[in-house]
């Protein structure tokens, strides 16, 4: 994942910068997702003020000129809570379902050519003759009324049989020779005589009684399958519905934010409910501010610079452990925390002593964790390689440090190359509701030891 900005960051201008981002009302944008912070893609102006929200850690990132910056605390998950009982809600009204989309043109594939015809398959041998219905026999109806008897007639005479004497038969005459078969005559050459006229159709005969079905033959086999025509061309797009949108964030910049004493960024987030487009201000449902990173250009030799920034509870990360050495190794306890952006623009490389002090709110427990990088670090591996780390004032120091504040300086001072920007993370040492301070106002001063 890639985090750098150029080094040259601290050549733009400030007009430049926020006519980008002015205070006015932002064109409202969608929040990007993203698998884990681990894959936020780098944060260059192409992104600039872009809000991605991480899936797996569930937390929210906004892209600015100092990097990605967390958005709000990020505790620990807690527990799934049980399942709530209440009764289901009334199903809302389904939005207005969006305009269909033109119908995209038929494609003009070549239809492929039809398999041959498989085998004819047997015919299948006759089913056997079902068994003759066994129906019980009607009873026998009611005899009727016997009719009345008629009177007999009176029996003729028999007549006398005839006293005829039958002839003989005659018999047989022989049979005669059979005569010698005549030469066959010669074939006729007369020519053929024309067609006669077709005669009238006769009248088509009674359709005669289907015979028994015999049984399905096998199928024949499947004939090849023709080559597949070619894919038509996708439809246009149809327009979009006007139904409910995703959540929408509106981002601007303004100087006077609530915890940031060098301004930040407003982000206001909500749920597009009637589909204009737009966050309005009856559909936003929470805001959270980012500060701006406090920005110190390394001063001449012998000279300090300072510049005042706020550590509050809204802005907070989980720091690294209490070590003298880098890389370090990131704990579970999150606390407050600024970035500091400390710009060497000379031609040659400065060697700096970096420390906190008291401001307006008394003294807070810090930490300094230096990192060769004008991006600020994000995944536990970016944060684990710091350049230089220390969570106390070294007894002795030259820069009159005193606890519980911080400092990277004498044997802990970080050298900056030329032309080349490094970021200095400071962190309350202790957590937001701890017995001990951890949020307010320290003062950074940066001290060019030679």
């Amino acid at each position: 994942m890639k985090f750098s900005r150029a080094s040259s960051f601290f050549t733009l201008s400030s007009a430049i910068v926020f006519a980008a981002c002015s205070s006015g009302d932002e064109a409202s944008r969608a929040v990007v997702s993203y698998p884990n912070e681990a894959s936020l893609p780098e944060c260059d102006l192409n992104r600039d003020l872009e809000v991605a929200y991480a899936l797996k850690e569930r937390s929210l990132w906004l892209c600015t000129l100092s990097g990605w910056q967390p958005i709000g605390a990020r505790g620990e998950a807690g527990v799934t809570g049980a399942t709530g009982a209440g009764a289901t809600g009334a199903t809302g009204e389904a939005g207005a379902a969006g305009a269909t989309g033109a119908t995209g043109a038929t494609g003009a594939g070549v239809t492929g050519a039809t398999g041959a015809t498989g085998a004819t398959g047997a015919t299948g041998s006759a089913g056997a003759t079902g068994a003759t219905g066994a129906g019980a026999t009607g009873a026998t109806g009611a005899t009727g009324l016997a009719g009345a008897t008629g009177s007999t007639g009176a029996t003729g005479a028999t007549g006398s049989t005839g006293a005829g004497v039958t002839g003989a038969t005659g018999a047989t005459g022989d049979v005669g020779a059979t005569g010698a078969t005549g030469a066959t005559g010669a074939t006729g050459a007369g020519a053929t005589g024309a067609t006669g006229a077709t005669g009238l159709p006769g009248t088509t005969g009674a359709t005669g009684a289907s015979g028994v079905a015999g049984a399905t033959g096998a199928a024949g086999a499947t004939g090849a399958t023709g080559a597949a025509g070619a894919t038509g061309a996708t439809g246009a797009t149809g327009s979009a519905g006007s139904g409910s949108a995703g959540t929408l964030v509106n981002v601007t910049s303004e100087s006077n934010l609530p915890g940031c004493t060098t301004g930040g960024y407003r982000l206001q987030f909500g749920t597009d409910t009637n589909g204009n487009g737009v966050l309005d201000a009856s559909e936003v449902t929470s805001t959270s501010y980012v500060c701006s990173a406090a920005d110190i250009v390394v001063p001449a030799v012998g000279s300090t610079s300072t510049s005042t920034v706020t550590l509050a509870s809204t802005q907070t990360t989980t720091r690294l452990f209490i070590s003298s050495v880098c890389p370090g190794s990131v704990s579970s306890t999150a606390t407050p925390y600024v970035d500091v952006r400390i710009a060497n623009t000379s031609s040659t490389s400065r060697t700096v002593a970096v420390w906190t002090s008291a401001a307006t709110s008394g003294n807070i427990d810090t930490m300094l964790v230096a990192y060769n990088s004008s991006a600020s670090p994000v995944t536990d591996a970016a944060k684990n390689a710091c350049t230089a780390i220390n969570d106390d004032c070294a007894t002795g120091n030259t820069i009159g440090c005193v606890s519980p504040f911080s400092a990277l300086a004498d044997a802990a001072a970080i050298t900056i190359p030329a032309a080349t920007t490094y970021t200095v993370r400071v962190q309350s040492f202790w957590a937001v509701g701890s017995t001990s301070a951890s949020t307010g106002t320290v003062k950074v001063n940066v001290r060019t030891t030679n």
